[in-house]
Order: C-alpha cells, then structure tokens, then sequence
C-alpha cells in the first residue's frame, strides 16, 4: 500500500487487483476503482489500468457514469502505449458503431489489425469474419 501511495502505477495496479479479487485485503470494487484511476492519471500512466477505467466509464460501473466519450479517452491514451485490448476495443467499436459509437469501418481496420499483428485472437477472427463478408458482398455484385 506504501508503493500505491508513493504514487507508482504498476504498485497501484497490483493494489486495485488485490481489492478486486479480495487477496491480502477485504474485496472492495470500489477500492479498487479508486487505484485503477489513481494508476491510469499518473505522470506515468499504465496502460493496464487505463483500459480498466475506460471500461468502467464504457459500462457506466464501479462509480463511473456511462460516459463514452471518456471511456475512448482512456482507451485512446492506452493504445497509445500499445495495449492490445484498446486497439481491440477501438476498432470493434469503430467498426460495428457500438455503445453509440459514430460507424468508421476504415479506422476500425487500422485498430483492429494492430491488436491482430500483437496476437489479438478476437481482432483476427473479426477481420476475418469482415473479410468473409465483403467477398460474399463483392461476388453477389
């Protein structure tokens, strides 16, 4: 808890998980939301724990309200630092238009095959799957 305090990410993400999984302390989403924020706005951010808070906002759990908008913020500022999941997350809502998302297929791709060149089983599957589509759409033509 010293590490969490003295204010180091990855100390304060190993902290926000013991609180979510309840391991050497009492089981507290809210504590643990509490540290993954503190981890995802530090001078130093962790790309982990920005992607866990975008998707609390994403959701609207864990104390965040439904916020789109931010919840791309942070998952934005995580792909920046290359997690795979926000690409992920990115390009599927890009994509598909989710969560309220305005539809941009081209960009989507581009997020999506990051997370797949990185090993993103999903993302490869879905480009596959988008693949399989246009050539049944192009061979119908």
């Amino acid at each position: 808890r010293r590490a969490g305090i003295g204010k180091m990410a990855k100390a304060q993400v190993a902290l926000a998980e013991c609180y979510e999984a309840g391991r050497g302390v009492v089981q507290s989403d809210d504590e643990a939301a509490r540290w993954y924020g503190y981890a995802a706005t530090e001078v130093h951010p962790d790309a982990e724990a920005q992607y866990v808070v975008g998707g609390f906002y994403l959701r609207g759990v864990r104390g965040k309200p439904k916020d789109v908008k931010e919840a791309f913020h942070f998952f934005r500022l995580a792909a920046a630092q290359g997690h795979t999941g926000a690409h992920y997350t990115i390009g599927f809502c890009l994509l598909t238009g989710k969560y309220g998302v305005a539809q941009d297929i081209d960009t989507g791709r581009g997020y999506l095959l990051r997370a797949a060149d990185a090993g993103h089983a999903g993302a490869r599957d879905l480009l596959d799957s988008v693949a399989r589509i246009l050539e049944a759409d192009a061979a119908g033509r």
